[in-house]
């Protein structure tokens, strides 16, 4: 009920927007999706018996995301995308002292977070030039897992769920076009979005940078981009995209970037067997490079198969020493974990391969679709594979399954936490 409250008042003021309404248009959608989501908890060294990650390990979801947008002329636009989302959880607790005999315990919870995703003004001062400023959702590049010639926004496993909602950044952006053919932008990130910052005992800082496509007049699926900029620590970094398209249904791709050295923290020995998270004076000075490659078929299906390089990652035995810094008898144990689940790594290691495959219009009807994606680090092989099953019940509903499976030995990369995950809902569109 608060949901469709919500959207009772936000359709009711869009519509009374001053109208000299030959002028102004407004549109607004919105979008409801209740269901449950379950949790398994791996039993790892790192989180034992679920006490310090404290995952949920059953939810009951409710998020309500809305769609406002005005528009005067052909001028102008601004765009406002609120959302909130309820969440009744338990969190399962597993005793494992000795002598407690593996006893459970179990925590109910209730969170209601309201959020603006988005929010800016789009503004055009002619066929060439337009301003856009506010919170936005800005991205590029042809890659489907990362797109590392982006500073602004970083890599999640979680960031393909039906579930997740990327919140914009706060950015001034200028946009230059000659047609299709030709564009340029000037962005700079001016403010905190007030997320929590993706590189653990640091702050928000302002970022910078120019970019430039050229696409084919013939082929707008063959195109090259140039990237110049400032990231965090004021970092230097230039990077460039391209996809190239052999026929309608073929193509290959790469997105990468060469930073002017690393700020991540990494595992560092004070004492015999005892290791400290901290940046590394030597990668402090070295460039690095991070890039991905992939190929894509388009036809009945949608299949991609990518390599990515992170050569700032951490090696094989540096993931162990990692996890072992976590670890009880170091006195720095809620430090590590801390600088290691927001190190500063786009992505923890070096080496990964993604494959992605999507079946579109399945059923008699044509409305169903089926993705599987697969993720494995090629240093400790562990893996994470997630299926998406979407159906339309009706012109409003769409029924939903997401399940997600991660693989691997104890303690690595994508078995630390969560053994899999599963969820089952709806989705309310109108």
């Amino acid at each position: 009920m608060l949901c469709l409250k919500i959207s009772a008042f936000l359709f009711a003021f869009s519509a009374g927007l001053p109208a000299e309404a030959s002028n102004w248009s407004h549109r607004s959608a919105f979008e409801w999706v209740n269901g449950l989501l379950g949790k398994d908890v791996q039993e790892s060294s790192i989180n034992p018996g679920n006490r310090i990650a404290e995952i949920e390990t059953v939810v009951l979801k409710s998020d309500f995301r809305a769609d406002l947008q005005w528009r005067y002329l052909s001028r102008g636009k601004f765009v406002l995308r609120p959302r909130v989302l309820i969440n009744g959880s338990q969190v399962g607790f597993s005793d494992t002292r000795v002598g407690s005999e593996g006893e459970k315990e179990i925590v109910q919870r209730t969170k209601v977070q309201p959020d603006l995703t988005e929010a800016f003004l789009d503004w055009s001062l002619g066929d060439r030039l337009g301003l856009t400023w506010g919170l936005q959702n800005y991205q590029w590049g042809p890659a489907e897992l990362t797109g590392p010639s982006n500073p602004i926004f970083h890599f999640t496993t979680a960031q393909k769920s039906f579930l997740f909602k990327d919140k914009g950044r706060i950015i001034n952006r200028i946009n230059f076009s000659l047609g299709e053919i030709f564009s340029a932008v000037y962005l700079q990130e001016v403010a905190d979005n007030q997320q929590t910052f993706w590189i653990a005992d640091r702050s928000f800082e302002k970022k910078t940078l120019v970019k430039v496509e050229l696409r084919s007049g013939v082929n707008a699926n063959r195109y090259i981009g140039l990237v110049y900029g400032k990231q965090e620590a004021q970092k230097i970094f230039s990077g460039g995209y391209f996809n190239f398209s052999f026929t309608d249904a073929f193509s290959f791709y790469a997105d990468g970037k060469v930073v002017d050295g690393s700020i991540a923290y990494y595992p560092q020995e004070i004492s015999p067997g005892t290791y400290v998270l901290n940046t590394s004076e030597e990668r402090l000075l070295k460039s690095h490079q991070y890039v991905i490659g992939g190929i894509r078929w388009q036809g009945r299906l949608d299949f991609r198969l990518e390599y990515l390089f992170n050569s700032a990652g951490y090696k094989k035995e540096e993931i162990e020493n990692a996890v072992k810094s976590t670890q009880a008898p170091n006195p720095f144990g809620l430090f590590n974990l801390n600088r290691l689940a927001r190190n500063g790594n786009e992505v923890i290691g070096k080496e990964y391969a993604y494959m992605s495959l999507r079946l579109p219009d399945l059923g008699k009807k044509r409305d169903a679709s089926v993705s599987l994606r697969y993720l494995v680090s090629l240093q400790d092989e562990s893996s994470s594979t997630q299926l998406d099953y979407d159906k339309v019940l009706n012109d409003m509903l769409n029924f939903y399954f997401e399940g997600t499976v991660n693989a691997g030995r104890k303690d690595t990369e994508f078995n630390l936490m969560e053994k899999g995950s599963a969820f089952v809902g709806v989705r309310l569109s109108w």
